[in-house]
């Protein structure tokens, strides 16, 4: 037998690479399609941002996700190492397991790159991404100490030649996976966008044709910032009420593109769908309640104490709770002054602050509203419309 007894961890390692760059390659998806209704669990602060990294401009590669390029790598690695396990020949088998090896040590490799772009060039890091690249080096480890390892350099010259000359009887297999999986890489990629997003080319294609012809309007900074203050060349204003769904599974989206792009800034105006708070509503359905604008109020007086933007994800993340004690419970949560924020919202200054945002948002026609550069965006909220009008923008 070719491998020895250390060969069942490296399977177990193999494993669980695989299953976290599939659960990697189902994150990335969910975030360049708008599929994520919240932040993702391992986005813990700036540095450890899984969102940021999945959305950035280094997550994929031709079109297709890194980690699902790293799916199939993984496949065919596990399809070699049993070939080799369970040939018969062992002559063929010792090359075979020599090249799992290599395979093996081609993915550590890669791991380092990735993660050296990930800490050096983003500044942010992914949880799930460093389980993988741990796997990674175990996977290598406990597949080199599985074989008698024959470091010779015409060995090496001789495996090498096989699998780039598709010699059938030397290397027929491994140079067929090394062949199927940009093929099926692409495959699947394109299977995914088209059962989930379905036309988005053509919707992304038409939302920049008519953001460049829609007016530029000039907006405040009041609200909540984020991103880049001081050299913004792309500059994203978000109208939003803290009771619509559709503007719950906007901001992660907008919240991952901003923390992965440079020379972006992110600017969220509360905009309550209800006339009692909204001067824009006056005549109008009132198209909410009082409740809409207690929140936008609750996240106002938040930031007031500097932390705007944990109220507003605490706001999304409750969506639909209980009404009752929520300024309380977000106020134990955040760690917020109770005092001071129970006064804030019954203050005329935060119902002030509240109005004066919201009249901003004359244009408006529903919510999510996104304005990039002072222009209206429809379909804003996709990350492939966000990234197409970044390269046309920015680069």
């Amino acid at each position: 037998m070719v491998w020895n007894k250390k060969i069942t961890f490296a399977y177990g390692a193999l494993l669980g690479g695989l299953l976290t760059q599939t659960y990697l390659t189902y994150h990335f998806f969910a975030i360049r399609f708008g599929r994520l209704a919240e932040k993702s669990v391992c986005n813990i602060n700036a540095t450890f941002n899984c969102d940021a990294v999945a959305a950035s401009e280094y997550s994929e590669l031709f079109g297709a996700p890194i980690s699902l390029w790293s799916v199939w790598i993984h496949v065919a690695l596990l399809v070699l190492m049993m070939a080799a396990q369970f040939d018969e020949n062992e002559v063929t088998a010792r090359r075979k397991a020599r090249l799992s090896v290599y395979g093996a040590g081609f993915i550590a490799i890669l791991s380092v790159i990735m993660g050296s772009i990930s800490f050096f060039k983003l500044g942010a890091l992914c949880i799930f991404c460093l389980m993988a690249y741990g796997f990674s080096f175990l996977l290598f480890g406990f597949v080199f100490a599985a074989i008698d390892f024959k470091r010779t350099g015409s060995e090496i010259l001789t495996d090498l030649k096989s699998l780039l000359l598709f010699r059938k009887s030397a290397a027929g297999l491994e140079a067929s996976l090394l062949v199927a999986i940009p093929i099926v890489t692409f495959i699947t990629a394109d299977m995914v966008q088209k059962s989930v997003a379905k036309g988005l080319p053509v919707i992304t294609s038409q939302s920049l044709q008519e953001w460049r012809s829609n007016e530029e309007m000039q907006f405040s900074q009041r609200g909540l910032v984020k991103g880049d203050t001081k050299d913004p060349k792309m500059t994203i204003v978000e109208f939003a009420d803290f009771q619509c769904i559709h503007c719950k599974m906007a901001g992660p989206t907008l919240d991952a593109f901003v923390n992965s792009r440079p020379h972006v800034l992110l600017i969220f105006k509360g905009f309550p769908l209800d006339p009692q708070c909204n001067p824009n509503m006056e005549g109008g359905q009132s198209g909410g309640t009082s409740r809409s604008c207690t929140l936008a109020r609750m996240v106002w007086c938040a930031d007031k104490q500097g932390r705007g933007w944990q109220a507003h994800d605490w706001v999304f993340d409750n969506f639909g709770a209980p009404e009752s004690s929520d300024a309380v419970i977000m106020a134990k949560e955040l760690a917020l002054n109770e005092k001071q924020l129970l006064e804030c919202l019954q203050s005329d200054d935060s119902l002030e602050g509240i109005i004066e945002i919201a009249r901003e948002g004359k244009m408006v026609r529903g919510t999510p509203t996104i304005l990039v550069n002072g222009k209206v965006l429809p379909s804003g909220q996709s990350m492939t419309t966000l990234n197409a009008l970044y390269k046309e923008i920015v680069k």
